[in-house]
């Protein structure tokens, strides 16, 4: 008899460990699939319509020091930037924009902070090097402002020297 209460304690504490793990695994599962990253962010703000941004433009081109690279020259870049701002939700767009009007020297700053971590060798790829820049410098802005509210980045001009 006390065997069998032994088996069956045994038993049930399996089963409640087998049911933990599997509740565990889905919750991650859960969280894992419904939490956004970077690639489902443009894939969102490939499905916005012109009418449906502000495009926010900064006035002047970046120009800057790249990082050396492999041919240990020293190379500069001049690029115009500017990005779109879902206006989907008019309020939260306009206190972005406010926002973005009052903090111009700390978003160039993380843009020049981007832009100066790369080298000639990764810029000069054509449009494909526009696309990294550009996917990159929308990372640090969504990061720096904690908004999904900026959709995109537009490389406009790019020169590589």
């Amino acid at each position: 008899m006390e065997r069998k209460k032994l088996v069956m304690s045994v038993f049930i504490v399996l089963l409640l460990m087998l049911l933990g793990t599997i509740a565990g695994v889905s919750i991650y599962t859960y969280i894992a699939v419904n939490s956004t990253d970077g690639a489902q962010e443009i894939q969102a703000a490939e499905r916005l319509t012109p009418d449906q941004i502000t495009t926010y433009k900064i006035d002047a081109p970046f120009k800057t020091n790249l990082l050396k690279g492999e041919d240990g020259n020293d190379h500069v870049i001049s690029v115009l930037i500017s990005f779109a701002i879902s206006n989907i939700n008019q309020d939260e767009n306009k206190k972005l924009t406010e926002l973005l009007d009052n903090s111009k020297d700390m978003a160039k700053s993380r843009v020049l902070r981007v832009i100066r971590d790369k080298t000639y060798e990764e810029l000069s790829q054509g449009g494909a090097s526009q696309e990294l820049l550009a996917n990159d410098i929308l990372a640090v802005l969504q990061e720096s402002f904690e908004t999904n509210l900026i959709t995109e980045v537009f490389v406009s001009e790019m020169y590589v020297y």
